[in-house]
């Protein structure tokens, strides 16, 4: 009888997004992406993979990978919505410092404020 994995563990596809997050060498970049590419339709990818997709995008884009304008518009998309959280979390900031209630920001927000990722797209936040 097989043994059924946890509902966190990641897919074949997961992992591979992952690996292309984390991979500096170019020609396997490349590689790792064709067979992710050819394996998914990018119309129909599960927000656990859009959430690795992100980073997986700005690797290839630091690596000058060429992208299709679709994946391109994708990594925009993704900026311009966070770029949107971040202006609604400081004014949220804003009011709660008028009445004078600590606030701290968590997850997403907190990685993309703490300097640890580069750029807005690199991770999508979905929890402002």
């Amino acid at each position: 009888m097989a043994i059924k994995k946890p509902l966190w563990h990641p897919t074949l596809d997961q992992k591979i997004l992952l690996k292309i997050s984390l991979t500096q060498n170019k020609d396997e970049t490349i590689l790792l992406w064709e067979q992710w590419s050819s394996r998914n339709n990018i119309s129909n990818i599960q927000n656990e993979s859009y959430l690795l997709l992100q980073s997986a995008i700005s690797n290839l884009l630091a690596q000058k990978v060429q992208l299709t304008p679709k994946i391109k518009n994708i990594s925009r998309h993704t900026a311009v919505r966070n770029l949107i959280s971040i202006q609604t979390a400081q004014q949220v900031a804003r009011e709660f410092s008028k009445h004078k209630i600590p606030l701290f920001a968590l997850k997403g927000l907190a990685l993309l404020l703490g300097d640890v990722y580069k750029h807005s797209n690199t991770r999508a936040m979905n929890d402002i």
